[in-house]
Parts: structure tokens; sequence; C-alpha cells
């Protein structure tokens, strides 16, 4: 779970980024951060079914309070790694 910091720091963050309308329904202010980070776990070769790496993209999710639609952002490359207390790095990030 975020704390009341962390949540000031996602969304400081993500003002500098000037996202303002959900993509989906193009509503204004209605963009909400999740409780806590989400993880998406990487896959090599899924073709073989799964088989997962214990490497993952470490994301802030949004959530739209008018339609519900979902966004993910990752967390290292917004730079707050340090603030939600992530020990990885932009380059494992991006490498998985």
């Amino acid at each position: 779970m975020f704390t009341p910091e962390q949540i000031q720091k996602i969304a400081a963050t993500l003002t500098e980024k000037k996202l303002n309308a959900c993509p989906s329904c193009g509503r204004l202010k209605t963009l909400e951060i999740g409780q806590a980070l989400v993880a998406f776990p990487l896959q090599h070769h899924p073709q073989f079914g799964i088989n997962l790496t214990g490497q993952m993209y470490p994301c802030v999710p949004l959530t739209c309070s008018y339609c519900g639609y979902m966004m993910f952002y990752n967390a290292v490359t917004l730079g707050l790694a340090e603030a939600l207390g992530l020990s990885t790095t932009k380059e494992a990030a991006a490498n998985g």
C-alpha cells in the first residue's frame, strides 16, 4: 500500500507529465492513483507456456473514476523507484 507521502510524490510526478484527461472518455480530473504497485511479470518464450522469470515491471496504476479505464505507468521510468522503496535501476526496468 502506498503511504500518503508516496501518493503525493506520485501525484506530483504525474502532474509534471501533464496527464489531464482520461484517454477513453475524455473527462478531466477523473484519474485516481491506485492503492499499491501493480507488477507485470516478464515471460521469456511465452509460446512454450507460462515461464515466469522473477523479473517484473513495477507500475503505478491510475483509474478513471468515471469510466473505469485503467493505465499503468512504469515507476522506475518515472523516477519513483527510491520514493517507493524499489531496489532497481532504470536499465533493469528497460531490460527486464
